[in-house]
């Protein structure tokens, strides 16, 4: 959750709303692309830490850190993006409770990872 809500402020803020516009605008050019995979690149480091200490312990199955990321983050930057509703700890709580409902449910019909 804290993750999400650390996300949220991000893009709420002036300066995380005009970043992504540029990168949003620019997600082709070399330089601009470069610099998203690093962002990228270190939620996905971060998220995949989390989810083996969880697998090391029993608590969560194995899944691919950078899908996992993507499936929690995505819906944070469509709340930002549109900014119809405020984004709560209660929804980042309901946006996990539902990727994780989805990753274990699926976890027993085949291989997430």
């Amino acid at each position: 959750m804290d993750f999400l809500c650390a996300l949220s402020d991000v893009f709420q803020s002036t300066t995380g709303r005009a970043l992504a516009r540029a990168l949003y605008a620019h997600a082709t050019e070399p330089e601009y692309s470069e610099m998203v995979s690093s962002v990228l690149d270190s939620r996905v480091t971060m998220m995949r830490r989390r989810l083996e200490s969880a697998v090391a312990n029993e608590s969560f199955v194995s899944v691919d850190p950078y899908l996992f990321t993507e499936l929690v983050s995505a819906p944070v930057q469509m709340y930002a993006s549109r900014g119809y509703r405020a984004f709560t700890r209660e929804v980042a709580e309901d946006i996990v409770s539902i990727v994780l409902a989805g990753v274990r449910s699926t976890a027993d019909d085949h291989s997430v990872c």
